[in-house]
């Protein structure tokens, strides 16, 4: 590994650091981002993430921290015209997308030596942290929404993690998770530039199942890694020449809390306020206030994709139809399927092959699934 491409920058004021440094973020408050283009070097040998070692964030001889994430199938969606395509992330070892950015920065996390780290989640970030951290020996908290799903929180227990609930919404969560990392490492997927690191084997894989980029790729957008994953894998791609375009990015949100689709239809320089409604459905992707919504919007711009906006009502449909097609999805998830669906309503039919990236499995909300399907609506 090259440490010098890992380098960080700082998007405020500037200021470089090394892979080794154990910062967060800027002694300036800034967000840091990777501070160079990274070459896409192509797989080795093997299965799952670490077959794309030479294009990620870990030193020659470093032991991956790794529960075979990655490999994910890509599958046609049964019943949709000829070229719509699942990649089924609920597939990764704790039933979510998180998995891939969890690997490579509690790979980074134990060749620091840290022994204790901190994280908010609504959910599936948190269960990741938890699982990746008991492999590797680290001392994991998370903290919560006091509203969040159950089935979630008994992962994280299992894991070992210790769990916090925060009342109040995620802005909440967030504030009180940093506050309490004065006496620990904050290891928050937002603000951690390498968690999209390996979020972008996403990319590698689809172009590699589909020999070739898909015309666009659709998904659940909140505080939105996976998004930039893909954005930084496709250009990755790109550069290399392995792709010959970028795949129109379609990011979906929830109309119960859609600051990034105003941000964008209304060409704005800020983040509008916005407030999650009370008891929405798609809570994994319920961020007022994303950190990296300027890249986001660019990412979008950049690919020619756009941002959709979808009804909460239309949220148990899809996960019925979904079901239907043999994808147990959780509702968050759902937002996927609905978002194509609302994409043909703006364009009508689409060309080429599209990709719905499904972040996360049923069994996570097999209640609220349940209490759905008693009331008729899935």
């Amino acid at each position: 590994m090259d440490r010098a491409q890992w380098d960080r920058r700082c998007e405020s004021c500037g200021a470089t650091y090394p892979y080794e440094d154990p910062v967060w973020r800027c002694r300036c408050g800034g967000l840091l981002s990777v501070a160079h283009t990274v070459r896409f070097t192509g797989p080795g040998p093997g299965q799952g993430l670490w077959r794309f070692r030479g294009s990620l964030p870990a030193p020659d001889g470093v032991e991956p921290v790794s529960l075979g994430e990655g490999g994910s199938p890509l599958i046609p969606v049964r019943g949709e015209p000829d070229g719509v395509y699942a990649k089924v992330e609920y597939e990764a070892p704790t039933g979510a997308f998180k998995d891939r950015g969890t690997s490579v920065v509690v790979t980074r996390f134990r060749h620091l030596g840290l022994r204790h780290v901190i994280e908010d989640s609504s959910g599936n970030a948190g269960a990741s942290m938890a699982a990746y951290c008991a492999v590797a020996g680290i001392r994991c908290t998370v903290y919560v929404p006091a509203a969040a799903s159950a089935a979630k929180l008994t992962q994280m227990r299992t894991y070992g993690a210790e769990v916090m609930p925060v009342p109040g919404d995620r802005t909440a969560v967030a504030e009180a998770a940093i506050a309490a990392a004065d006496h620990a490492y904050y290891a928050s997927h937002a603000w951690d530039p390498y968690y999209a690191e390996g979020l972008k084997t996403t990319a590698f894989e689809i172009a590699e199942q589909l020999n070739g980029a898909p015309a666009r790729v659709v998904l659940p957008v909140g505080q939105g890694t996976m998004l930039l994953g893909l954005a930084k894998g496709f250009r990755e791609l790109f550069a290399a020449g392995r792709i010959h375009r970028l795949p129109a990015l379609i990011a979906a949100q929830s109309d119960a809390c859609a600051p990034l689709y105003e941000a964008f239809h209304r060409n704005l320089d800020h983040l509008p306020a916005v407030r999650p409604r009370p008891g929405l459905l798609a809570e994994g992707i319920a961020t007022a206030a994303p950190l990296r919504w300027r890249a986001l919007l660019e990412a979008v711009r950049e690919s020619g994709g756009t941002i959709v906006r979808v009804a909460e009502e239309a949220i148990p449909g899809a996960l019925a139809d979904l079901g239907r097609r043999g994808l147990f999805v959780e509702p968050t998830t759902a937002v996927a399927y609905a978002g194509l669906a609302e994409l043909r309503r703006a364009r009508g039919a689409l060309e080429g092959a599209t990709v719905l990236i499904l972040t996360g499995s049923g069994l996570k909300a097999s209640a609220i699934i349940q209490s759905l399907s008693k009331e008729g609506t899935t």
